[in-house]
Order: structure tokens, then C-alpha cells, then sequence
């Protein structure tokens, strides 16, 4: 609702919409009225361009809501240009700039979902914006007395937040009170369909917003104190979530003709929220204290661990020589490699025994944990592999030199036992020397006395061969 401080400010962009207002003029009026003082919601011309988004009809029912939605939309699209051509743009807070893109991203949103329900929506989806729609009304002030389905559109910034709330509900009743298998199948793959169109038709205005107005839009990358975009903040990823663990809870109950289409659903799903994390994750590690950037990692973590190895257990189960199998194998490995997801690319590594691909990834990936090759040389101390670990290819040796040298590291007594074996086979037997006299000053507690003179023995012979 607009203030006082506001009628002025709107005034004068309506007019400017309008036509009726030149672009040095708006600047002018802006400037002279201290819009451009305020941040976020406080700032007249974000209040402005929530009025344009969310305004009411003047009367209830409302025939023409797809065509009040695409008023809506050239609207508040003309805003942002009469705010470009005049420079008031430039001259706005960052957290203001930010919900003036986010407007128009969610209202290509909302006008892909009412596309999606002109075309017949499934059941799933009408109830879901009902649902939403109710809320919308009940939340406008006053309140609207309208068709659930008509608030819904006529409350894009309302409805969309309500909409996603509702999505998540929908998949998690489907989990807590299952019917018949195909049809909740066939009811979380409409649901998917929903949320994936809204986000491509917000994905689609923001490409819009970023090459039309380039400036504005990185200035506005400041305006998001630690959060991430919306299309893949909180609401986003918690009914991507939801949609993603019904679907995998469905699985085992679905006939063997829907499991293929069920995984490739989670996978579909997968993508997205990962993709959400990793974004959320990134705004994070900027702005927010450490406790919370962890906790932000951990629960980033959690989900690749959980849908990808959900995953990888499917297309095991499908067969990894069959071609679905295959195929889901490697879109699965696409993923954990996009997100670093280490235990994942191991677990993948083990059960095709391709090292050759292993190999490449310990070369190239590195991610906040550290590089992927020192994941790998822990897990394979850990499962009890340590030859293999000793007879990694040669490129490896500096790096797991440096492991098995890291007195800090986990398992650091472990390592130190290893260490002089693999100066041995890079022959450096200066080093294995020194090594094995360490070795024996730090765990002789530990080892036997004939341990103790082998030890030893082999120091001197090393040292020899050093010689």
C-alpha cells in the first residue's frame, strides 16, 4: 500500500508509463522527491512496481485474468524502460533493483503456470493453485472476495511464494497419506512440470533483464545480503525437495513399466536443486557469518549425498551395462562432478570400475573440501585399500606425498606408517630415512620390538642407498 511520502513517486511514474512524462523530467521528479534514498520495499519506485504487479480489478469475477496478467507484464516492462532511458535506474539501491527484477520474474512465472492451465492443467496443479489463491485473497489488504483461482493470478508477488508453499504441502501429503501408485506418479510428474515451468519463464525474463539492462542488473547482485535469487531461494528449494523425496519414497511401490520414468523425474528434480544449492551456497560464502555458511554446506551436502546415491542405486538396479542404466549413470556423474560431490564419484568409480575416468577427476576437480585426489587417497586408507593407494600412477606421487606428510591430517598415524613405503617406490631414499627414524621416535609405543629393529635396519640400508 502505497504512503503518503509515495503518491507523489507514483504519480510520476504512472505518468511516465504513461506517456505523459519525458524521461529527464521522471529523473528529475525522482530526484526531487529522494527516491533514490531508500533501500528494498521502502524505496517508492519498489513499492510502485509491486503496486503495478499486484493491483486489483475494480470488480469480481474477473473473465479476463490471462489479459489482465499480460497488462501487467508490458506494464511493468515499460517501467524498467522509462527508468532506463531516464538514469533513474543507475541511481537506485541495489536491494531495490534486485525486487524490480525479481517482479518481473515472477510474473513470467505466474503467466507460465496460467499457460500451463489453459492447456488444461492436471488436477495436481488446479488444486494446488486454489489452494495458493485462497491464501493470496485472504493475505491482500482488504481482503478480496474473489474465485481462489482469479486471486491467485491477480496477486503474482502474493501468489507465487503461496504457490511454491502449496507445492511442497501437495508432495509431502503424497508421502504421508499414498493412493494408488501410478496415479501419485502421475501426480508429483504434473506438479514437476509446474515448478519447472515457472522457474524457466522467471529464468527466461531474467536472461531479458540482464541483457537490456546489463548495468542495473550487476549492480544489483549487491542487494542479496548473503541470499540467493529467488529461483533458488528457501520456497524454490524446499518444494524441489519435497517433490524430489515423495518421488524417491514412491519408487519401490510403482510397477516395474514406471520405475525408469520415476528416476529420470528424481534426476530431472536433482538437477534443479542442486543447482539451487550450489547458487545458495555461493551468495553465502560472501556475505553470511561462517556458522551459517557451514550450515548452508552441510545441507547442500545432505542432498547430493541422499538423491545422488538414491541415483546410483537405480541405475545399478537398472543395470550399469544395460543402456538406461547407463545413460542414468552418466547423467549422475555429470552431476556430482558439476557439484563436486565426492562420495558419490568414488561410490561411481567403485562399482564401474573405470579408473581411468577416476584418474582424470583426481586431476582436474577441487573443490571447498579440497582437491578430489585427497578424497579419494582417504577413502581408499580408510576401506583398508593401502595398495592400491601405493600404486596410484605416477602423476599422483607429489600430491599423496603431501597427504601422507600432513601430520595434521586425519588417520595422521596411518599415513606416517605408509609414508616411507611410497618414498621407496619414488626412490628417494634420503627421505625414507628420515621417515622411518620419525616414524619409530613417534609410534615406538605402538609397534613391537622386532618391528622397531626392522625399522630401523631399513633406515640405515636406506640411508646407504642415499649414499
Amino acid at each position: 500500500m502505497a504512503t503518503a511520502d509515495h503518491g507523489d513517486a507514483f504519480g510520476a511514474l504512472q505518468a511516465a508509463i504513461n506517456g505523459q512524462l519525458s524521461a529527464p523530467k521522471l529523473s528529475q521528479e525522482l530526484s526531487a522527491l529522494g527516491a533514490y534514498r531508500h533501500a528494498g520495499r521502502s524505496n517508492p519506485v519498489a513499492a510502485f512496481s509491486a503496486m503495478v504487479c499486484d493491483a486489483l480489478p475494480r470488480s469480481w469475477p474477473t473473465a479476463a485474468v490471462g489479459e489482465q496478467l499480460g497488462e501487467k507484464q508490458a506494464a511493468h516492462g515499460l517501467l524498467l524502460q522509462c527508468l532506463q532511458d531516464s538514469g533513474a535506474l543507475g541511481e537506485l539501491h541495489p536491494s531495490a533493483l534486485r525486487l524490480l527484477f525479481q517482479d518481473g520474474q515472477q510474473l513470467a512465472a505466474l503467466a507460465e503456470l496460467r499457460e500451463l492451465l489453459t492447456k488444461g492443467g492436471a488436477a495436481p496443479l488446479q488444486a494446488v493453485v486454489l489452494a495458493a489463491g485462497a491464501a493470496a485473497a485472504a493475505a491482500a489488504v482488504p481482503a478480496v472476495a474473489a474465485a481462489p483461482e482469479d486471486a491467485f493470478f491477480a496477486c503474482p508477488l502474493k501468489s507465487v511464494p503461496l504457490f511454491l508453499r502449496e507445492v511442497a504441502a501437495a508432495a509431502a501429503r503424497l508421502v504421508a497419506q499414498p493412493g494408488r501408485a501410478a496415479g501419485d506418479q502421475a501426480a508429483l510428474a504434473a506438479l514437476t512440470r509446474a515448478v519447472q515451468a515457472a522457474l524457466s519463464g522467471a529464468l527466461h525474463q531474467r536472461s531479458h533483464h540482464q541483457q537490456w539492462f546489463s548495468t542495473a542488473f550487476k549492480v544489483a547482485g549487491a542487494g542479496y545480503d548473503g541470499q540467493p535469487e529467488w529461483t533458488a531461494g528457501e520456497g524454490v528449494r524446499a518444494a524441489l525437495a519435497a517433490l524430489a523425496e515423495a518421488a524417491c519414497r514412491l519408487h519401490a511401490s510403482l510397477p516395474a513399466a514406471l520405475r525408469a520414468e520415476n528416476a529420470q523425474l528424481v534426476l530431472e528434480l536433482t538437477d534443479r536443486l542442486l543447482n539451487c544449492w550450489a547458487a545458495a551456497a555461493a551468495a553465502a560464502a560472501a556475505a553470511l557469518p561462517s556458522a551459517q555458511r557451514a550450515e548452508l554446506r552441510g545441507a547442500y551436502a545432505n542432498a547430493k549425498g541422499r538423491l545422488l546415491g538414491w541415483l546410483l542405486v537405480q541405475a545399478q538396479a537398472q543395470g550399469l551395462r544395460e543402456p538406461e542404466g547407463e545413460h542414468l549413470l552418466r547423467r549422475v556423474e555429470g552431476l556430482a562432478e558439476a557439484h563436486q560431490a565426492s562420495p558419490q564419484l568414488y561410490d561411481i568409480a567403485r562399482a564401474t570400475g573405470d579408473r581411468d575416468t577416476l584418474y582424470r577427476q583426481m586431476e582436474q576437480l577441487e573443490g571447498e573440501e579440497g582437491p578430489f585426489a585427497h578424497f579419494v587417497f582417504g577413502r581408499l586408507l580408510n576401506d583398508g585399500r593401502a595398495a592400491e593407494l601405493m600404486d596410484l600412477p605416477s602423476q599422483f606421487d607429489a600430491a599423496l606425498h603431501a597427504w601422507l606428510s600432513d601430520a595434521a591430517g586425519e588417520d595422521a598415524p596411518a599415513r606416517a606408517r605408509l609414508l616411507w613405503l611410497h618414498e621407496i617406490r619414488c626412490q628417494e631414499y634420503g627421505a625414507v630415512a628420515g621417515s622411518l627414524g620419525a616414524l619409530v621416535a613417534a609410534q615406538a609405543a605402538g609397534l613391537g620390538e622386532e618391528e622397531v629393529e626392522r625399522m630401523l635396519a631399513l633406515k640405515k640400508l636406506a640411508a646407504l642407498a642415499a649414499a
